[in-house]
């Protein structure tokens, strides 16, 4: 914030930095390759475009985030019925077992159901055992008892299944949810091609 106020006349004077330059601080940031990542205003606009090019059968706990069943074309939502919305890496399998995939938000909004980075893992290798699409959204991590060890955002992690994709709020993390700012990730570099593709230019402003 320091940074933003001090720099800020220039900021609001110059265009902002390119996709490329984005996806090279992106990848710095995240210890990935630039190919395997592209930045959104907000997740919002990376979700949206995303779901223009995963037509698969999806899973989906509620309650959660709303906006993936508003813009995914085919989600089957899985409701929760215990007293406090809780599932774990069990009830993951079994409803990707009824379709294509499942989205995961990890940690849930609104329910805080976390699922622990070691159950992450081996949902990860029977994702990949099984070739059923797997989509996490971490933008809640950081906030999680050991979150910031549980990132899937790390090149280790993505170059394990390209049918694993890591979308993040930003803006969350860093307390400024008014600069509108997302991250998504894949080792599935035709994918992340085809989002950059789609992403209007200038998308991101200075300050972001």
């Amino acid at each position: 914030m320091g940074e933003m106020k001090n720099s800020f006349d220039t900021l609001v004077r110059e265009y902002p930095s390119g996709a490329n330059v984005q996806s090279l601080l992106a990848a710095k940031m995240f210890k990935c390759s630039p190919d395997q990542i592209a930045v959104g205003n907000g997740a919002a606009e990376l979700i949206d475009i995303l779901a223009q090019y995963k037509n698969e059968k999806l899973g989906l706990f509620i309650p959660t985030f709303e906006e993936y069943s508003s813009r995914f074309k085919s989600v089957t939502l899985q409701k929760l019925n215990n007293q406090n919305f809780t599932y774990d890496k069990n009830d993951i399998i079994k409803l990707a077992q009824e379709n294509d995939g499942v989205i995961l938000i990890n940690p849930d909004n609104p329910s805080g159901n976390f699922i622990p980075y070691k159950d992450l893992l081996e949902l990860i290798n029977w994702f990949k055992a099984n070739k059923k699409t797997f989509i996490v959204d971490e933008s809640f991590v950081d906030f999680a008892e050991n979150g910031l060890d549980s990132t899937l955002m790390k090149e280790e992690i993505l170059n394990l299944y390209s049918g694993l994709i890591v979308i993040k709020s930003i803006s969350k993390s860093y307390g400024v949810p008014g600069i509108r700012l997302g991250v998504i990730a894949s080792l599935n570099t035709e994918l992340i091609s085809l989002i950059k593709k789609s992403i209007p230019v200038w998308n991101i402003n200075s300050l972001g």
